[in-house]
Formats: structure tokens, sequence, C-alpha cells
């Protein structure tokens, strides 16, 4: 059950990039994802965590940029702000549930 909230985490980055039309996002962070279940070794979950533990880099941008941009277009942004920050600490919170040793015997062949 600790891969299942980094599954989840990872399909909401792949989602954004692809929202945002950057399709090589997409097809990494799938890739990324698709590598660690399917080669189930160590470095494919440390591979998997990095991109994990990075994400919310990505989302703290996107919280100041549309904090910015709604402030300028006068339209309410508090919402929008919080839900990335919500996706962040999930993504924080799943990278490190892949540290659990559960997690770690999954993939440590």
């Amino acid at each position: 059950m600790h891969i299942v909230p980094a599954l989840i985490a990872c399909l909401i980055l792949s989602a954004h990039f692809l929202r945002a039309g950057n399709l090589f996002g997409f097809l990494a962070v799938l890739a990324i994802t698709a590598l660690a279940l399917l080669a189930r070794r160590e470095w494919s979950l440390m591979l998997m965590q990095g991109m994990l533990f990075a994400s919310p880099v990505l989302w703290i941008v996107l919280v100041l940029m549309t904090a910015m941009e709604r402030m300028a277009d006068g339209r309410p942004y508090l919402r929008a702000c919080a839900i990335f920050v919500a996706v962040a600490l999930f993504s924080l919170w799943s990278a490190a549930l892949l540290s659990k040793p559960k997690a770690r015997e999954r993939f440590g062949r």
C-alpha cells in the first residue's frame, strides 16, 4: 500500500504536464513510473522517489505564478494556491512513504 500514494502523485504530475501541453514531461513521468513498477529494483524506486521529492518545487512555482497572474487580473487566487500547496505536500508525503521498509522490500531484488 505504500506505493499507491506515489502512483497517484505521479499521475497528478503527468496530468499537469499533459494539460500544460508538455508532451515530453508527460511521457517522462509516465516512463519513470512504469520503469519503477516493472523493474522493481532499488535504483528504480530511488528514481521515482527523486522525481516525487523534486515535484514540490514545480508546484510551489505554480503557486507563485498563479497568485501573481490572478492578482494582476483581479481574480480570486487563494483556492488555486491552496490546491497546489496540498498537491506539493501530498507529493512529499508519498515520496517519504517510499522510504519505509515495506516499500523497500517490494523493490529490493
